[in-house]
């Protein structure tokens, strides 16, 4: 079940460029971040709106998801990031309707900073294969308490 829009992210150059822009346009970014796991490499920030928040990414190399959107497509909208319960469930229903995903699992965090402002004791995540879904990347984000009980962050 999706619970949640967490997150629209855009990809971009230069993250630390991007949110002094955004915060003289009277947004609120989070300290830049920076995480170099496989498949995220990235820095960036996030800001929070009434409902959501938008997160600016730049790549932390160039290879990476990020640089590969951008030397494609230019910078702009990346993905939308949604909040679901029994991120299996999702994933096994999606892949009925014909949605590939980039890992057969979802990928395990713990204690992990989301939308750089709120750690999330355990995260589970995984990304939809544009291609699968009319060039439209969402990622799936499940979180847990250290005891596995569904966790909800509030900010």
């Amino acid at each position: 079940m999706i619970i949640e829009v967490r997150e629209i992210s855009i990809a971009v150059k230069d993250a630390e460029a991007v949110a002094r822009k955004f915060s003289a346009l009277g947004f609120e970014p989070s300290p830049l971040w920076k995480d170099a796991t496989p498949l995220i490499e990235a820095t960036g920030a996030s800001m929070r709106l009434p409902n959501t928040h938008i997160g600016i990414m730049a790549s932390v190399g160039e290879k990476t998801p990020i640089s590969r959107f951008i030397n494609k497509r230019g910078e702009g909208f990346f993905s939308i990031t949604l909040l679901v319960t029994k991120i299996e469930e999702v994933m096994e229903n999606w892949r009925k309707e014909g949605v590939d995903f980039v890992l057969d699992a979802p990928l395990e965090f713990e204690d992990y900073l989301n939308v750089g402002r709120v750690v999330v004791p355990r995260m589970r995540v995984n990304w939809t294969r544009p291609s699968t879904l009319h060039g439209l990347c969402i990622e799936l984000h499940e979180f847990r308490d250290r005891n596995g009980n569904s966790f909800y962050p509030h900010e």
